[in-house]
């Protein structure tokens, strides 16, 4: 069986969290990215053999009151990809990991960074998001003047699902 859990932290000082654990007993689940940083795709590796469980493509952001995109994507501001680089370090919980962070800017300025975290359980892969300058403009709902509540960043944004028949 799946076990997903997502932990959110606060959208101005700290990460959007999702962890997927427990697939199956598995050997290892890393993401990967392609495309110059703008797909990625959750593997499962078990007794050798890739299934490749979820694909992503890009990212998107809502801050200084309207969306932005990487990659562009029609009718919506772009978001510039800055850099990209491999990162390393020890969770409390979770132990040692690696993994990627992507640096983005809004058109307005603002700072936004995902990180990508592997961890070396290989049971647990997290999606964090993090504004590196605060979060100014990011209330989606007060600029649609809408009472929903509405996100603010789409990270992981999954296109293509494989878990049939993984899950029971």
């Amino acid at each position: 069986s799946m076990r997903a859990r997502w932990l959110p932290g606060m959208c101005a000082m700290g990460p959007l969290i999702i962890m997927l654990c427990d697939i199956l007993g598995a050997s290892g689940i890393k993401v990967n990215f392609f495309n110059n940083y703008t797909e990625y795709i959750v593997r499962h590796t078990l007794k050798g053999d890739n299934i490749d469980l979820f694909a992503g493509r890009g990212f998107a952001v809502f801050a200084s009151g309207e969306w932005h995109a990487f990659p562009a994507q029609p009718q919506v501001s772009p978001l510039t990809f800055l850099k990209a680089e491999g990162i390393g370090g020890t969770d409390p919980v979770l132990g040692e990991f690696d993994g990627v962070e992507v640096r983005y800017v809004t058109r307005h300025g603002i700072r936004v960074c995902t990180r990508v975290k592997n961890f070396g359980t290989g049971l647990d892969v997290l999606f964090e998001t993090h504004f590196l300058d605060g979060a100014p403009g990011t209330n989606a709902s007060a600029a649609r003047n809408s009472s929903h509540n509405e996100v603010s960043t789409n990270f992981p944004t999954f296109t293509t699902l494989k878990l049939s028949p993984a899950l029971s």
